[in-house]
């Protein structure tokens, strides 16, 4: 297979394409709308800053807001403030040592400027991370990819889920210098790791994932997961547990412990940090900090690192048996709490993450409805029916595998429900949660219309499968759909070969017989192959000419279609090709318009066509993209999933880069 035509490449094309997107979509509506004051989190910067350092703060100075400006200053001067040790510290280290690459100790200590020479560091802090999440984004999609192919069997929804997380509604987070697409990348590698059985490699990305993010510590229930389900399979088949199967699930504690292990660590780091009194900010390792961040934190009431005060006042957490300094923080600087968002003030910010509420919550009803009595066995033994005759869980999202990601699903979609800051919930699921992207592609392949939403096992000659411009349905179409020349050939063959043996009668008769058959099962060849086959009545429409080019499959029956081989014969019709495939330089041009009464189109059909066909253009093509471009022919419930990715995708770039409340 070309490089070119593989999954992992369509998919880390488009996660580059949309990242590109962001980053030019995100500079004019940063300029263009005014900003917001929030009164949120701002730190004075240098007041010396260079050209380079200006450059970089007037064009991508929209992704540093809201969080990002306390993952800038992690990343500058450490944990300087409290509410700080909220903000976890691989992603900040990472940009760190990225931007100072090249910058000696005192260029750092000074904010990178004061006649030195080099650019400013926060200049270089906001690119770094940048490029940073960009990296780790188009890893995190081609990673989802993997994980998909191995947990669902199924090829075609792995890749459609991948190209949906690549338009993200939690976008503008995955470009911003958030932890998202870092936490994302390491998270999907790990359980994808685990998939292949290398458990190793799994728990040690599980761990550093957990040094990211604080949600990643709930991801030690993986391993210990598996080994569950493993030694509960192997007692069913053996009537007992061997000693192996005690010796996986005591490893699989282990990994646990060491998933969790970089969350306890740093919590004790914090309070080792607060709770000791110092100079002023010495402690730590990191140097004392500008004159312009102490006068900051006393303006603002914040407890800096290594302040006397901690000596006269301790907090609660100093005084802890265990180390509680993430709840402390999260509880008094941002009112964190189990129910404490359910205010009739924050009822914006409830509608604000409804839509993702809902997805998630129909993607675990729904499996738990499919799969009940696979859910009140936790996952871990299947019954004899489910065994022996697949009970559609073979492959798919209702596969057997999908479990443990459904209910690591709900769990955090209780948790952000319940305990977090609510409007959070979009990209705290859509960052650590690959069950979200599985059920949404799900709904947009068409999954849901088939007989009793069942899975099967893989066929990339009908699925999604639309690779530079390429469509295999199109080639599914042609072997599974005999012309009616090849039906009456059959009937003529068929008929003469039975007469030679057999008297007449019993010719005509077989031969009639086998017409007729034979002609039941062909399809007009303008018809179309794609999946869902025979879509019901109501949604069964014709596409476009548009899409129809852009998907590569045949012309519907009211298009004529010219072949464009030079400029001279742009407009000179030609016959279609004998096995009805799209060729390079090959165009369909729409034919009359039905009920048309001259046969001729209008202005604004050929205006929207044009217009069509540069936005197509434009875009790399896949499956995602041939769905947008046969709008018409989706069911309601694609239409629904791809507006909200791309609503929100949007409207969070507007409103974020402009600090108004999409946090």
């Amino acid at each position: 297979m070309k490089l070119s035509s593989s999954p992992v490449w369509v998919v880390v094309r488009f996660a580059v394409f949309t990242r590109v997107a962001t980053l030019l979509l995100q500079l004019p509506l940063n300029l263009l709308i005014p900003d917001h004051d929030p009164d949120a989190f701002a730190p004075p910067s240098s007041a010396h800053e260079s050209p380079f350092s200006r450059a970089v703060e007037w064009s991508l100075g929209g992704l540093a807001r809201w969080d990002a400006a306390y993952f800038l200053f992690v990343a500058e001067h450490g944990y300087a403030y409290e509410q700080s040790v909220a903000f976890f510290p691989l992603f900040p280290a990472l940009v760190r040592t990225l931007a100072f690459v090249g910058i000696g100790d005192h260029d750092k200590s000074n904010g990178g400027s004061g006649g030195s020479g080099h650019p400013d560091v926060r200049g270089r802090l906001i690119l770094s991370a940048v490029c940073l999440n960009a990296v780790a984004f188009a890893a995190a999609a081609a990673a989802l990819y993997g994980l998909g192919a191995a947990a669902l069997r199924d090829e075609a929804l792995a890749l459609r889920a991948a190209l949906l997380f690549c338009a993200t509604p939690a976008s503008v987070f995955m470009s911003a210098a958030y932890s998202e697409s870092l936490f994302a990348c390491l998270s999907f590698a790990a359980a994808l790791a685990l998939e292949l059985r290398r458990r190793g490699t799994g728990v040690a990305l599980f761990a550093l994932s957990a040094a990211a993010r604080a949600n990643g510590i709930v991801s030690a229930g993986f391993p210990v997961h598996r080994a569950l389900a493993l030694c509960a399979d192997s007692c069913r088949r053996r009537g007992r547990a061997r000693a192996s199967d005690v010796l996986s699930v005591a490893l699989a504690a282990v990994s646990a412990a060491a998933v969790a292990a970089p969350f306890v660590a740093f919590q004790a780091y914090g309070r080792d940090v607060f709770c000791r009194s110092g100079d002023g900010g010495g402690g730590g390792g990191v140097v004392a900090f500008p004159e312009r961040l102490l006068a900051y934190a006393r303006s603002r009431g914040y407890a800096v690192r290594g302040a006397a005060r901690s000596a006269e006042s301790p907090a609660e957490y100093c005084h802890a048996g265990w180390p509680t300094l993430y709840g402390h923080v999260q509880r008094t600087h941002w009112d964190v709490g189990f129910l404490r968002y359910y205010t009739a003030r924050q009822l914006p910010n409830f509608a604000l993450a409804a839509p993702m509420a809902v997805l998630a919550g129909a993607a675990v009803w729904s499996y738990a409805r499919r799969n009940w009595r696979l859910c009140l066995r936790l996952g871990l033994v299947q019954d004899g029916a489910g065994r022996e005759e697949g009970m559609g869980l073979r492959s798919g999202y209702y596969s057997a595998t999908t479990f443990v990601y459904v209910a690591h699903l709900a769990a955090m979609l209780l948790f952000g429900l319940t305990c977090m800051h609510v409007q959070v919930l979009t990209r705290f699921l859509a960052s650590s949660c690959p069950a979200v992207y599985w059920f949404a592609a799900h709904l947009t392949l068409g999954r849901h219309l088939e007989p009793g939403g069942a899975s099967r096992r893989p066929n990339p000659s009908r699925d999604d499968a639309v690779v530079d411009g390429t469509s295999s349905t199109a080639a599914a179409a042609d072997t599974t759909a005999p012309s009616p020349t090849t039906s009456s050939s059959t009937s003529s063959s068929t008929s003469s070969t039975t007469s030679s043996s057999t008297s007449s009668s019993t010719s005509s008769s077989t031969s009639s017989t086998t017409s007729s058959s034979t002609s039941s099962t062909a399809r007009p060849p303008s018809s179309p192959s794609s999946f869902p086959p025979r879509l019901p009545p109501h949604l069964a429409r014709p596409a476009t000419s548009v899409a129809r080019r852009h998907l590569g499959r045949d012309p519907p029956a009211n298009e004529r279609r010219q072949r464009v081989g030079s400029r001279e014969a742009a407009d000179s019709p030609h016959a279609a090709a004998p096995d009805g495939r799209t060729e390079p330089g090959d165009v369909y041009r729409p034919g009359p318009a039905v009920g048309s009464p001259d046969g001729r189109r209008s202005w604004a059909a050929r205006l929207g066509d044009g217009a069509a066909r540069a936005a197509l253009g434009a875009l790399p093509r896949n499956g995602l993209t041939g769905d947008l471009a046969r709008w018409g022919d989706l069911s309601a419930a694609a239409r629904l999933v791809y507006g909200y990715f791309l609503s929100y995708a949007l409207l969070g770039v507007a409103l974020h880069c402009n600090q108004f409340p999409w946090t």
